[in-house]
Protein backbone atom coordinates (compact mmCIF):
# COMPACT_ATOMS: atom_id res chain seq x y z
CA UNK A 1 0.00 0.00 0.00
CA UNK A 2 1.50 3.34 -1.06
CA UNK A 3 1.82 6.25 1.41
CA UNK A 4 -0.78 8.14 -0.62
CA UNK A 5 -3.38 5.51 0.18
CA UNK A 6 -2.40 4.87 3.77
CA UNK A 7 -4.64 5.17 6.81
CA UNK A 8 -3.05 7.18 9.62
CA UNK A 9 -4.07 6.50 13.23
CA UNK A 10 -3.68 9.22 15.85
CA UNK A 11 -4.62 8.90 19.54
CA UNK A 12 -6.19 12.29 20.16
CA UNK A 13 -7.22 15.60 18.63
CA UNK A 14 -4.63 16.78 16.18
CA UNK A 15 -3.20 20.12 14.96
CA UNK A 16 -4.96 22.49 15.67
CA UNK A 17 -35.59 40.73 -0.69
CA UNK A 18 -38.73 39.77 -0.98
CA UNK A 19 -40.82 36.84 -2.20
CA UNK A 20 -40.18 37.81 -5.82
CA UNK A 21 -36.74 36.23 -5.62
CA UNK A 22 -38.37 32.83 -5.19
CA UNK A 23 -41.05 33.37 -7.82
CA UNK A 24 -38.89 34.79 -10.61
CA UNK A 25 -35.99 33.01 -12.30
CA UNK A 26 -32.56 34.18 -11.22
CA UNK A 27 -30.84 35.84 -14.19
CA UNK A 28 -27.88 34.20 -15.85
CA UNK A 29 -24.51 35.17 -14.35
CA UNK A 30 -23.26 38.53 -15.55
CA UNK A 31 -19.61 39.46 -15.89
CA UNK A 32 -18.98 42.84 -14.28
CA UNK A 33 -15.34 43.19 -15.30
CA UNK A 34 -15.95 45.22 -18.46
CA UNK A 35 -19.02 47.05 -17.18
CA UNK A 36 -17.44 48.04 -13.87
CA UNK A 37 -13.78 48.94 -13.84
CA UNK A 38 -12.10 49.47 -10.49
CA UNK A 39 -12.85 52.97 -9.21
CA UNK A 40 -10.31 55.47 -8.00
CA UNK A 41 -12.66 56.64 -5.25
CA UNK A 42 -15.98 55.64 -3.72
CA UNK A 43 -17.89 58.50 -5.38
CA UNK A 44 -18.16 56.31 -8.48
CA UNK A 45 -19.69 53.33 -6.63
CA UNK A 46 -23.14 52.09 -7.62
CA UNK A 47 -25.50 49.30 -6.61
CA UNK A 48 -24.39 45.97 -8.09
CA UNK A 49 -26.40 42.70 -8.02
CA UNK A 50 -24.41 39.43 -7.88
CA UNK A 51 -26.55 36.26 -8.26
CA UNK A 52 -25.65 33.00 -6.58
CA UNK A 53 -24.44 31.50 -9.87
CA UNK A 54 -22.01 34.31 -10.62
CA UNK A 55 -18.53 32.82 -11.22
CA UNK A 56 -16.94 35.09 -8.59
CA UNK A 57 -19.04 33.61 -5.79
CA UNK A 58 -16.66 31.32 -3.90
CA UNK A 59 -17.87 28.54 -1.61
CA UNK A 60 -16.57 25.69 0.52
CA UNK A 61 -18.36 22.71 2.01
CA UNK A 62 -20.94 20.26 0.73
CA UNK A 63 -23.32 22.77 -0.86
CA UNK A 64 -26.15 21.99 -3.27
CA UNK A 65 -27.09 23.93 -6.41
CA UNK A 66 -30.81 24.31 -6.98
CA UNK A 67 -31.29 24.68 -10.73
CA UNK A 68 -34.96 25.69 -10.34
CA UNK A 69 -34.34 28.68 -8.07
CA UNK A 70 -30.74 29.39 -9.10
CA UNK A 71 -29.71 29.24 -5.45
CA UNK A 72 -27.03 27.57 -3.37
CA UNK A 73 -28.40 25.29 -0.64
CA UNK A 74 -26.46 25.16 2.61
CA UNK A 75 -26.94 22.24 4.97
CA UNK A 76 -23.75 21.23 6.76
CA UNK A 77 -21.94 23.16 9.52
CA UNK A 78 -18.93 25.14 8.38
CA UNK A 79 -20.16 25.54 4.80
CA UNK A 80 -19.74 29.09 3.53
CA UNK A 81 -20.18 31.45 0.59
CA UNK A 82 -17.85 34.35 -0.11
CA UNK A 83 -17.30 37.31 -2.40
CA UNK A 84 -14.21 39.45 -3.05
CA UNK A 85 -15.28 42.94 -4.14
CA UNK A 86 -14.42 46.60 -4.32
CA UNK A 87 -17.09 48.49 -2.42
CA UNK A 88 -18.19 49.96 0.88
CA UNK A 89 -21.35 47.98 1.72
CA UNK A 90 -22.90 44.58 0.98
CA UNK A 91 -26.12 42.70 1.68
CA UNK A 92 -27.41 39.21 0.92
CA UNK A 93 -30.74 37.59 0.15
CA UNK A 94 -31.14 34.34 2.09
CA UNK A 95 -33.93 31.89 2.79
CA UNK A 96 -34.14 29.72 5.88
CA UNK A 97 -36.28 26.63 6.31
CA UNK A 98 -37.04 26.99 10.03
CA UNK A 99 -35.60 30.30 11.16
CA UNK A 100 -33.10 28.52 13.41
CA UNK A 101 -29.78 28.85 11.55
CA UNK A 102 -26.94 31.20 12.46
CA UNK A 103 -24.08 32.48 10.29
CA UNK A 104 -20.84 34.29 11.05
CA UNK A 105 -20.35 37.41 8.93
CA UNK A 106 -16.66 38.06 8.30
CA UNK A 107 -15.00 40.85 6.33
CA UNK A 108 -11.29 40.55 5.61
CA UNK A 109 -11.00 37.75 8.16
CA UNK A 110 -12.59 39.69 11.03
CA UNK A 111 -16.00 38.71 12.40
CA UNK A 112 -18.46 41.62 12.23
CA UNK A 113 -21.58 39.93 13.54
CA UNK A 114 -23.53 36.73 14.13
CA UNK A 115 -26.50 36.64 11.77
CA UNK A 116 -29.67 34.84 12.91
CA UNK A 117 -31.78 33.97 9.86
CA UNK A 118 -35.54 34.39 10.03
CA UNK A 119 -37.82 31.83 8.44
CA UNK A 120 -38.51 32.53 4.76
CA UNK A 121 -36.77 34.84 2.28
CA UNK A 122 -35.21 38.05 3.54
CA UNK A 123 -32.51 40.53 2.62
CA UNK A 124 -29.88 41.11 5.30
CA UNK A 125 -27.40 43.94 5.59
CA UNK A 126 -24.02 42.32 6.16
CA UNK A 127 -21.55 45.22 6.23
CA UNK A 128 -21.60 48.96 5.62
CA UNK A 129 -19.23 51.89 5.93
CA UNK A 130 -16.28 49.84 4.72
CA UNK A 131 -13.10 51.63 3.74
CA UNK A 132 -12.50 52.31 0.07
CA UNK A 133 -10.77 49.32 -1.50
CA UNK A 134 -11.02 45.59 -1.99
CA UNK A 135 -12.71 43.45 0.67
CA UNK A 136 -13.53 39.77 1.16
CA UNK A 137 -16.93 38.89 2.64
CA UNK A 138 -17.63 35.41 4.04
CA UNK A 139 -20.85 33.86 5.41
CA UNK A 140 -20.12 30.76 7.53
CA UNK A 141 -22.82 28.43 8.87
CA UNK A 142 -22.25 27.99 12.61
CA UNK A 143 -24.58 25.20 13.72
CA UNK A 144 -25.64 21.60 13.12
CA UNK A 145 -27.71 20.61 10.08
CA UNK A 146 -30.64 19.52 12.27
CA UNK A 147 -31.84 23.15 12.41
CA UNK A 148 -32.77 23.06 8.73
CA UNK A 149 -31.30 24.23 5.45
CA UNK A 150 -30.64 27.74 4.13
CA UNK A 151 -30.68 29.03 0.56
CA UNK A 152 -28.35 31.73 -0.73
CA UNK A 153 -29.90 33.82 -3.54
CA UNK A 154 -27.58 36.75 -4.13
CA UNK A 155 -25.33 39.53 -2.89
CA UNK A 156 -25.97 43.22 -3.53
CA UNK A 157 -23.13 45.64 -3.00
CA UNK A 158 -22.43 49.33 -3.33
CA UNK A 159 -19.22 49.22 -5.26
CA UNK A 160 -17.63 48.75 -8.64
CA UNK A 161 -15.99 45.38 -9.21
CA UNK A 162 -15.93 41.75 -8.10
CA UNK A 163 -12.93 39.45 -8.18
CA UNK A 164 -12.37 35.72 -8.54
CA UNK A 165 -10.82 33.95 -5.55
CA UNK A 166 -8.06 31.49 -6.32
CA UNK A 167 -8.89 27.86 -5.61
CA UNK A 168 -6.90 26.47 -2.70
CA UNK A 169 -4.27 23.83 -3.39
CA UNK A 170 -5.11 21.62 -0.40
CA UNK A 171 -8.45 20.17 0.76
CA UNK A 172 -9.43 18.46 4.03
CA UNK A 173 -12.77 16.74 4.62
CA UNK A 174 -13.89 15.97 8.18
CA UNK A 175 -16.38 13.36 9.41
CA UNK A 176 -17.38 13.67 13.03
CA UNK A 177 -19.83 14.30 15.83
CA UNK A 178 -20.40 17.23 18.21
CA UNK A 179 -16.64 17.81 18.61
CA UNK A 180 -16.29 18.42 14.88
CA UNK A 181 -19.55 20.41 14.74
CA UNK A 182 -18.49 22.78 17.51
CA UNK A 183 -21.51 21.93 19.68
CA UNK A 184 -21.99 24.50 22.44
CA UNK A 185 -18.39 25.70 22.20
CA UNK A 186 -19.42 29.30 22.90
CA UNK A 187 -21.74 28.50 25.80
CA UNK A 188 -19.60 29.79 28.64
CA UNK A 189 -22.38 29.28 31.19
CA UNK A 190 -21.77 25.52 31.27
CA UNK A 191 -25.35 24.77 30.18
CA UNK A 192 -24.11 23.05 27.00
CA UNK A 193 -26.72 24.69 24.77
CA UNK A 194 -26.59 23.38 21.17
CA UNK A 195 -28.22 26.19 19.19
CA UNK A 196 -26.34 28.32 16.69
CA UNK A 197 -25.97 31.30 19.01
CA UNK A 198 -23.84 29.04 21.24
CA UNK A 199 -22.37 26.61 18.69
CA UNK A 200 -19.72 27.94 16.31
CA UNK A 201 -18.19 25.60 13.77
CA UNK A 202 -15.79 28.36 12.70
CA UNK A 203 -13.96 27.81 16.01
CA UNK A 204 -14.11 23.99 15.94
CA UNK A 205 -10.77 22.21 15.54
CA UNK A 206 -11.39 21.18 11.93
CA UNK A 207 -12.17 24.67 10.69
CA UNK A 208 -9.18 26.12 12.56
CA UNK A 209 -6.90 23.44 11.13
CA UNK A 210 -8.09 24.08 7.57
CA UNK A 211 -7.52 27.83 7.90
CA UNK A 212 -4.07 27.36 9.40
CA UNK A 213 -3.12 25.16 6.44
CA UNK A 214 -4.89 27.38 3.90
CA UNK A 215 -6.94 24.33 2.93
CA UNK A 216 -10.41 24.02 1.46
CA UNK A 217 -12.73 22.77 4.19
CA UNK A 218 -15.67 20.37 4.20
CA UNK A 219 -17.38 19.31 7.41
CA UNK A 220 -19.72 16.30 7.46
CA UNK A 221 -20.69 16.21 11.11
CA UNK A 222 -23.73 15.59 13.27
CA UNK A 223 -23.85 15.95 17.04
CA UNK A 224 -24.58 12.67 18.79
CA UNK A 225 -23.70 10.46 15.84
CA UNK A 226 -21.72 7.23 16.01
CA UNK A 227 -20.59 4.36 13.83
CA UNK A 228 -22.53 1.54 15.47
CA UNK A 229 -25.10 3.58 17.38
CA UNK A 230 -26.13 7.21 17.89
CA UNK A 231 -28.23 9.25 20.29
CA UNK A 232 -30.63 9.66 17.36
CA UNK A 233 -31.74 7.45 14.47
CA UNK A 234 -28.88 7.92 11.99
CA UNK A 235 -25.39 6.43 12.14
CA UNK A 236 -22.56 7.83 10.03
CA UNK A 237 -22.61 5.07 7.39
CA UNK A 238 -26.24 6.12 6.68
CA UNK A 239 -25.41 9.83 6.44
CA UNK A 240 -21.87 10.28 5.11
CA UNK A 241 -22.86 10.24 1.42
CA UNK A 242 -25.82 12.63 1.57
CA UNK A 243 -25.98 16.11 0.11
CA UNK A 244 -29.06 17.03 2.14
CA UNK A 245 -28.51 15.08 5.35
CA UNK A 246 -32.23 15.12 6.16
CA UNK A 247 -33.11 13.35 2.89
CA UNK A 248 -32.16 9.71 2.39
CA UNK A 249 -32.62 10.11 -1.39
CA UNK A 250 -30.23 13.07 -1.64
CA UNK A 251 -26.77 11.80 -2.58
CA UNK A 252 -23.50 13.69 -2.85
CA UNK A 253 -21.47 13.31 -6.04
CA UNK A 254 -18.04 12.44 -4.67
CA UNK A 255 -16.44 13.24 -8.01
CA UNK A 256 -17.25 16.92 -7.39
CA UNK A 257 -14.09 17.34 -5.33
CA UNK A 258 -11.02 15.37 -4.31
CA UNK A 259 -9.77 16.01 -0.78
CA UNK A 260 -6.13 15.35 0.00
CA UNK A 261 -6.99 14.27 3.55
CA UNK A 262 -10.10 12.73 5.08
CA UNK A 263 -10.31 13.03 8.87
CA UNK A 264 -12.55 10.68 10.91
CA UNK A 265 -13.23 11.64 14.53
CA UNK A 266 -15.91 9.24 15.79
CA UNK A 267 -16.70 6.50 18.34
CA UNK A 268 -17.15 8.74 21.40
CA UNK A 269 -20.95 8.38 21.33
CA UNK A 270 -20.70 4.64 20.63
CA UNK A 271 -18.57 4.16 23.76
CA UNK A 272 -21.27 5.64 26.00
CA UNK A 273 -24.32 4.10 24.36
CA UNK A 274 -22.87 0.59 24.22
CA UNK A 275 -22.98 0.71 28.03
CA UNK A 276 -26.61 1.88 28.09
CA UNK A 277 -28.80 -1.15 27.28
CA UNK A 278 -32.03 0.67 28.19
CA UNK A 279 -31.61 3.41 25.59
CA UNK A 280 -34.09 3.17 22.71
CA UNK A 281 -31.31 3.24 20.10
CA UNK A 282 -29.43 0.43 21.87
CA UNK A 283 -32.58 -1.70 21.73
CA UNK A 284 -33.19 -0.73 18.11
CA UNK A 285 -29.62 -1.52 16.99
CA UNK A 286 -28.61 -4.41 19.28
CA UNK A 287 -31.73 -5.81 20.92
CA UNK A 288 -30.55 -7.36 24.17
CA UNK A 289 -27.08 -8.39 22.95
CA UNK A 290 -24.16 -6.07 23.60
CA UNK A 291 -21.77 -5.89 20.59
CA UNK A 292 -18.42 -7.50 21.24
CA UNK A 293 -14.97 -6.21 20.45
CA UNK A 294 -14.88 -7.94 17.07
CA UNK A 295 -18.18 -6.33 16.00
CA UNK A 296 -16.98 -2.90 17.11
CA UNK A 297 -13.70 -3.19 15.17
CA UNK A 298 -15.48 -4.58 12.13
CA UNK A 299 -17.99 -1.70 12.06
CA UNK A 300 -15.17 0.86 12.15
CA UNK A 301 -13.24 -0.94 9.42
CA UNK A 302 -16.37 -1.19 7.27
CA UNK A 303 -16.95 2.55 7.51
CA UNK A 304 -13.36 3.27 6.55
CA UNK A 305 -13.92 0.97 3.58
CA UNK A 306 -16.85 3.13 2.47
CA UNK A 307 -14.68 6.24 2.71
CA UNK A 308 -11.82 4.57 0.84
CA UNK A 309 -14.18 3.68 -1.99
CA UNK A 310 -15.54 7.24 -2.09
CA UNK A 311 -12.12 8.87 -1.67
CA UNK A 312 -9.58 6.56 -3.33
CA UNK A 313 -6.85 9.19 -3.55
CA UNK A 314 -7.03 10.64 -0.05
CA UNK A 315 -5.01 9.88 3.04
CA UNK A 316 -7.36 8.93 5.88
CA UNK A 317 -6.56 10.20 9.37
CA UNK A 318 -8.38 8.46 12.22
CA UNK A 319 -8.78 10.43 15.47
CA UNK A 320 -10.29 9.76 18.87
CA UNK A 321 -10.77 13.28 20.15
CA UNK A 322 -11.77 14.05 23.70
CA UNK A 323 -15.16 15.60 24.50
Amino acid sequence: MSPRHSILLLPSIFFCFTLSYAQNPVPDPVSFEEEQPACADSSQYRLVFIPARHPHIYSEGRIGQNETTGTSEIYWPGSFVSLCFQGDSISAVLEDEKGENYFNVLVDGEQLKVLHLEKGIHEYSLASGLSHGIHTLELHKRNDWTYGFSRFYSFSMRGSKTYAREKKKLMIEFYGNSITTGYGNEDYSGKDRPTGDYSNNYLAYGAITARNLDAEYACISHSGIGILISWHELIMSEEYDRLNPADSLSHWDFSTNNPDFVVVNLFQNDSWLIENPNHEQYIRRFGDTRPGEEAIISAYADFLGLLRKARPGAQIICLLGNM
